[in-house]
Order: structure tokens, then C-alpha cells, then sequence
């Protein structure tokens, strides 16, 4: 990702009133670097231990979608790395069984799942979901948003 877009999303997160601004902002970095890629924000309830709803920009607004289950319907090795935070974990080639847990579209080919907890005064409070197609060649693009969404877990 060139560092003028890492800069204008920067300042797009700073500027940013709510919720729902910064992620039409990652939303608008992830089409810049895959405009195939979906990305989604996940709520996450830590006293009930559910995900809540997922969040999804839709042009210039953000989309709200019930999904109400628990995060025990992860794997606990991918769920412990999400919990922990910080970067993305891989669901290889469990990512088309999952990816329909998230109410993503599924690719007419195979797609990679990653999800990256982000937390608040040390508790898991939400959970960004990227669904991308498959490449023979290049970089993946959950390794190409990163930085990106470090700069929203900061925001």
C-alpha cells in the first residue's frame, strides 16, 4: 500500500465522527488495494461472549446484519489468536466453511478467510472479518490492509 493512501487514511480516521465513518474509510483502502475483497466489522458482546452484528459499507452508508452467536463457533486455536489481537489469523482451507458464519458472499472460486480482533481496555471488543479471492501470484491482500487496519484499531 503507497504511503499517500496510508496518509489519507490516517487523516480520514482521525477526522471521523463515528463508527460507521471509519469503516466506509477501510472500506474505500481495501478497494483501493482488492475490489473483490469484502470486508466486514463484527461486534462482540464479552459478557455474553456472542458475536453481536456485523457492520458493512454499502456505498456511503454501513449496512447492520443481526448475526447473534457465539464465538465458540470458531475454532479455539483461530479463536485464542483473534482474542489475542493484533494481526490477522488465516482460516486456510476452512475460510468457504466459515465465511457463510459472517453472511459474506461466497466466490464462485475458493476464497481465504482472516479475521483481526480488535480490543479495548484489554477486552476483545469487535472483529474485522476480510473474505478475498484466491491468487496464484502476488501478495495477499490481508498482508496489503494491515497496516490499514491497525491504523482503524488505533482510530
Amino acid at each position: 500500500m503507497p504511503p499517500r493512501t496510508l496518509a489519507t487514511l490516517a487523516h480520514a480516521l482521525s477526522v471521523a465522527p463515528d463508527v460507521d465513518a471509519t469503516l466506509l474509510a477501510l472500506a474505500d483502502a481495501l478497494a483501493e488495494v482488492d475490489r473483490f475483497a469484502q470486508i466486514a466489522l463484527v461486534r462482540y458482546d464479552a459478557r455474553r461472549e456472542m458475536l453481536v452484528d456485523r457492520l458493512v459499507a454499502q456505498g456511503d452508508t454501513v449496512a447492520r446484519t443481526p448475526i447473534e452467536t457465539t464465538f465458540d463457533h470458531l475454532p479455539t486455536r483461530e479463536r485464542i489468536a483473534i482474542a489475542s489481537g493484533g494481526t490477522f489469523v488465516d482460516f486456510g482451507e476452512h475460510s468457504d466453511e466459515f465465511a457463510p458464519l459472517f453472511s459474506l458472499n461466497r466466490y464462485n472460486d475458493v476464497g481465504w478467510l482472516a479475521l483481526r480482533g480488535l480490543r479495548f481496555e484489554g477486552q476483545l471488543s469487535a472483529v474485522i472479518v476480510l473474505y478475498e479471492t484466491r491468487k496464484f501470484f502476488g501478495t495477499r491482500t490481508s498482508e496489503r490492509l494491515a497496516p490499514a487496519a491497525a491504523l482503524f484499531e488505533l482510530a
